[in-house]
């Protein structure tokens, strides 16, 4: 859920106005929704095609981190309603009948999209709704005044007091006024990195603006007249400047600590929970040296760490129960975002004393989940029987970004999770008809004038669940977007962690299906102890990091070689048989010793053409384990959960029987290597 600093500034901008209705706004609707942004015209933006090679392959058909991306496209991108500006809805539910998605006060998390909305694309190619995220990007652009300060649109949206949480509902109506000003820093922080993505894809691109007027502002948030101001071009890049430091002059600095907004009060608790910013300045420095972003991404730091009352000493999170006592807990992903915050500060500032602060509260919040699998609660306290999609894909990035940096070693944690958890609670097509048949199980309910029945779970395919259980990928309504937001981030931090290229070298990270530039990966994880590597350039060596359950130094890892010859890309030299899988048995190659180097086991020097295959164990366990309140037992085959018992009732996780055969069916997809690199 979005932080109560956020909560509390929309809710000093709301406004009352007509609705829009869900089958579709009339003339006047549209007019009024129309009066709700600070630019009268939208900016034109130009999007570069997403170029790359592009090629048939056949592959294990095992976990592929490119589908999630391609299916990803889908769940940024149609959960946007058109008739109200691209405007998210925020939340769909399935314990309706028919199933909706709802408008409310959370919709402005459409902005956390834009930045995935590029990185999912860097990682599959697919174009699939790229008119849909031209159209938000320029809607929300509207929103962002001269002087970089982002207005939220709020005329004819009184949907933005649905599901306001009770302890910051307004104790009367806010005036009506048509957008808010103020500093909304959680949208500040997601323009500010996708400002820096677009910017990375094409330095280039001017967006062109429409000349306007600005609103003044008097006591009280009544808009008092208007000041005009000039159209022109601006470049990504002057946009992310411009936002960065209209963020940074919205901050008030104590010297040694700094916090978001003004006042000689220093917010506490919930209220000092902004961990977006901290990441987004820190990706400004990282990108553009600005030692001002630095210094008040640290001071930052110290207000959350040190100040808020949020976190303790030894890393644990501080459960605020002055602002909500039924929570029974510490909110956990408002906790782990800052954490993500700290780390990606720590990791560009080089601060060594914060780095090692959130390696210890990374080690007591990975205590309070379910390592075993990726499940982590909504809140810290005794069984709490449900997660969210924010605090997962939270833990998975801290333990890429940590991973990646070698400031830690918490691959296993990542192969684990993304392997279970955390690719279960995305919405695939086999989920679909669970959630369908459970929605029309359900009593009808009439359709709300802030909610749409179109299409809601083919709109959302590809999206992350907000409330999933143990063992249930619907423990309650269905999606929170802002999960979507994050979990589609996190994609990209495994994706693109998953091979390591430097000097020549090439290191295999996690045991994933990946096409690259330097090669290609195909795992057979878990139906086998199998991993191919088929080569594309020269390689001073190649390493690979072998999986948590086979013995640091075992001999009971080999590998061969094949090849050397250029061969067409991506094919294999078998010949799959009538069933589509591909014999295993009987490598012919040369033997190549693996020479083990911590985790890793160097095969070494790689020939263009070559195709490494490295074996090794793989088995089946059961284990017991306590999960959100519930006694599970879990078949596990090498990391990965096969299945679990009792199942989910709703829409079951885990149903992956298949996975107990030993012979691995390929299939034929089509494989994208872009030719941009994003470091992100």
């Amino acid at each position: 859920m979005p932080p109560i600093a956020v909560v509390l500034a929309m809710v000093l901008c709301l406004a009352s106005g007509a609705t829009y209705s869900a089958t579709g706004a009339d003339a006047t609707t549209a007019a009024k929704l129309e009066r709700g942004y600070i630019r009268a015209e939208k900016p034109s933006v130009r999007i570069p095609p997403y170029l790359g090679d592009r090629y048939e392959d056949t592959v294990p058909d095992t976990l592929e981190l490119a589908e999630m991306a391609r299916l990803a496209i889908n769940g940024l991108t149609g959960p946007l309603d058109p008739a109200a500006g691209e405007e998210l809805y925020f939340e769909a539910n399935w314990c309706r009948n028919p199933p909706v998605m709802t408008h409310d006060f959370s919709d402005w998390c459409v902005i956390k999209f834009l930045g995935p909305m590029v990185l999912m694309r860097i990682i599959c190619g697919s174009n699939d709704n790229l008119d849909v995220q031209k159209a938000t990007i320029e809607t929300y652009l509207r929103s962002v005044g001269p002087d970089g300060l982002f207005h939220i649109p709020k005329a004819g949206r009184d949907w933005q007091l649905v599901h306001l949480w009770d302890e910051v509902k307004p104790q009367s109506p806010p005036p009506p006024e048509d957008y808010g000003g103020g500093g909304i820093f959680s949208v500040y922080s997601r323009w500010i990195e996708a400002a820096w993505l677009y910017h990375a894809r094409d330095p280039g691109t001017v967006a062109i603006f429409a000349a306007g007027t600005v609103p003044i502002f008097v006591a009280g948030g009544h808009k008092n007249g208007t000041v005009p101001f000039g159209g022109g071009q601006k470049t990504w890049g002057a946009l992310a400047r411009q936002m960065a430091n209209t963020a940074m002059n919205h901050m008030t600095d104590k010297g040694d600590f700094a916090y978001c907004g003004g006042g000689d009060k220093v917010p506490t608790g919930f209220l000092g929970a902004d961990g977006w910013i901290i990441q987004a300045l820190a990706q400004h420095y990282r990108v553009t040296g600005d030692q001002r972003a630095k210094n008040l991404a640290r001071k930052l730091v110290h207000w959350q760490r040190d100040h808020a009352n949020f976190f303790r000493e030894d890393g644990s999170f501080v459960f605020d129960r002055s602002f909500a006592p039924s929570r029974g807990g510490a909110h956990f992903h408002v906790h782990s975002n800052c954490l993500l915050g700290f780390l990606e500060y720590a990791l560009a500032a080089k601060d060594q004393e914060v780095l090692a602060y959130v390696r210890k509260s990374y080690e007591w919040a990975r205590r309070q989940g379910v390592p075993l699998v990726g499940f982590f609660p909504e809140t810290v306290r005794p069984n709490c029987p449900n997660s969210e999609g924010c605090p997962v894909s939270d833990m998975v990035a801290l333990a890429v970004k940590f991973s990646a940096s070698g400031a830690a070693d918490y691959w296993d944690d990542v192969d684990r999770w993304v392997r279970n958890y955390f690719s279960e609670i995305q919405l695939t097509p086999d989920k679909a008809a669970y959630l369908d048949r459970f929605a029309h199980g359900q009593p009808r309910q009439p359709v709300a004038s802030n909610e749409t029945a179109d299409r809601v779970t083919e709109r959302n395919i590809g999206a992350f669940a907000g409330w999933p259980g143990p063992n249930d990928w619907l423990y309650a309504r269905g999606i929170q977007h802002c999960c979507t937001g994050n979990c589609t981030r996190a994609i990209y931090y495994v994706w693109e962690n998953t091979l390591t290229f430097h000097d020549h070298r090439l290191a295999v990270n996690l045991l994933l299906n990946r096409a690259s530039p330097w090669a290609d990966v195909y795992s057979c994880i878990p139906y086998e102890g199998r991993v191919e590597v088929r080569v594309k350039q020269d390689l001073a060596d190649l390493t690979c990091r072998m999986p948590e359950w086979i013995a640091s130094c075992s001999r009971q890892v080999a590998c061969a070689v094949e090849g050397g010859k250029t061969r067409s890309r991506g094919m294999s030299q078998f010949s799959s048989d009538e069933n589509g899988t591909v014999p295993l048995a009987g490598v012919k190659g040369r033997a190549r010793t693996p020479v083990w180097n911590g985790r890793h086991v160097s095969l070494g020097p790689a020939k263009r053409g070559e195709r490494f295959v490295v074996t090794f164990p793989i088995s089946e366990r059961t284990v017991k384990e306590r999960i959100g309140g519930i006694d599970c037992t879990l078949v596990i085959k090498g990391n990965t959960v096969v299945s679990v018992d009792p199942p989910g009732k709703n829409c079951p996780l885990y149903r992956r029987a298949r996975f107990h055969a030993n012979t691995t069916p390929w299939h034929k997809v089509n494989r994208f290597v872009s030719q941009e690199t994003i470091q992100w």
